[in-house]
C-alpha cells in the first residue's frame, strides 16, 4: 500500500482532516499527479472519492479549489491526447480529471466562488471533451472504470447547471451528444443514463420540444452505410432513446419528442 493510498483512506475514515493548508496544498499535487493511475483502488476509491470529500466538505480554500480546477484543465489532465484514435491509458486520466471538475463545477454553482473567466474556461472545455473525445470504453479488464462518456457527460450536465452557462451553447452540448452517440462502438456500461442527464439539465434551462424533436431527426442522418457500424450505431440510438422516453413520460410538453420515438420502434433501419 503506497503512503499515498494510505493517507486519502484516513481522510475518507475521518481520521487526517486536521491537515494545514501547506500539506493540503502539498496532497493536493500529489493527487492531481497520480489522479489517472491505472490502479482502480487508488483512482477510483481513493482519489476521486477523496477529491469528492474535500469539495464538497468545504475542506479547501477558494485558492485550493482554483488552482485544482486549473489544473484539470491544463493539457496534462482533461486534455491529455484528447482526440487521439485508439485506446492509450491516458484516458483515465481525462475521465477522472472531468469528474473532479464536476465536483467543483456543481459546489460554485452553489456558491460562485471562483473567477468568473475560469468558470467560463471550464463551461467551455465540458463541452469540448465530449466532442473530442475518442476512447469510448467502459470498464477496462485489469484497470478499471475508464468510463470517458459517462464521466464526461456528469461534466457537461454540471456545466450546463452553473449559473454561468450561457443558453445560446445549448445546440453544441446537443452536437455533443450526438457524437457521443453515433459511433460504431455499442455502448453496455449504463452510458444511456448518464448521457440522459444532459438532455433533463438543457430541458431545465429551457430546452423546448420542437428544437429536441429536430435534434432527435437529425441523428437518423448518421447512420453509416456500412452494415456493422449502422447496426451499432442504431442499438446506441433506439437504447438512449428509450430512456429518453421513460424520462420524457413525466413531462407534458414533449409530444414531438416522444411520437418520434415511438416511430423509432415502429422502423427498420437496417
Amino acid at each position: 500500500m503506497s503512503n499515498l493510498t494510505k493517507v486519502l483512506e484516513d481522510i475518507l475514515s475521518d481520521k487526517n482532516l486536521g491537515t494545514s493548508t501547506k500539506e493540503m496544498d502539498l496532497l493536493l499535487d500529489r493527487m492531481l499527479e497520480e489522479i489517472g493511475s491505472t490502479d482502480s483502488y487508488l483512482r477510483d476509491q481513493c482519489i476521486y472519492r477523496a477529491f469528492a470529500k474535500l469539495i464538497s466538505g468545504h475542506a479547501l480554500t477558494v485558492e485550493q479549489e482554483t488552482y485544482v480546477l486549473a489544473t484539470c484543465l491544463d493539457d496534462h489532465h482533461l486534455f491529455l491526447g484528447l482526440g487521439e484514435e485508439g485506446p492509450s491509458d491516458q484516458v483515465f486520466t481525462r475521465s477522472f480529471s472531468a469528474l473532479v471538475l464536476a465536483c467543483l463545477l456543481n459546489k460554485d454553482g452553489k456558491e460562485q466562488k471562483v473567477d468568473i473567466s475560469l468558470i467560463e474556461k471550464a463551461i467551455e472545455a465540458s463541452i469540448q471533451y465530449l466532442l473530442q473525445e475518442k476512447d469510448r470504453r467502459g470498464y477496462v479488464p485489469e484497470k478499471g472504470w475508464a468510463h470517458s462518456i459517462a464521466h464526461g457527460s456528469d461534466l457537461l450536465t454540471c456545466a450546463i447547471l452553473h449559473p454561468m452557462f450561457d443558453e445560446h451553447n445549448a445546440n453544441r452540448c446537443l452536437q455533443a451528444v450526438k457524437e457521443c452517440l453515433l459511433v460504431e462502438e455499442a455502448y453496455i456500461d449504463e452510458e444511456d443514463e448518464r448521457i440522459l442527464s444532459i438532455i433533463s439539465a438543457l430541458i431545465q434551462k429551457g430546452l423546448d420540444d420542437h428544437t429536441l424533436m429536430s435534434w432527435l431527426v437529425s441523428l437518423e442522418a448518421g447512420y453509416s452505410d456500412d452494415e456493422l457500424a449502422k447496426y451499432r450505431i442504431h442499438w446506441n440510438v433506439k437504447k438512449f432513446a428509450n430512456t429518453l422516453f421513460m424520462y420524457l413520460q413525466r413531462h407534458e410538453n414533449f409530444p414531438q419528442s416522444k411520437q418520434w420515438i415511438l416511430k423509432l420502434y415502429e422502423q427498420t433501419f437496417i
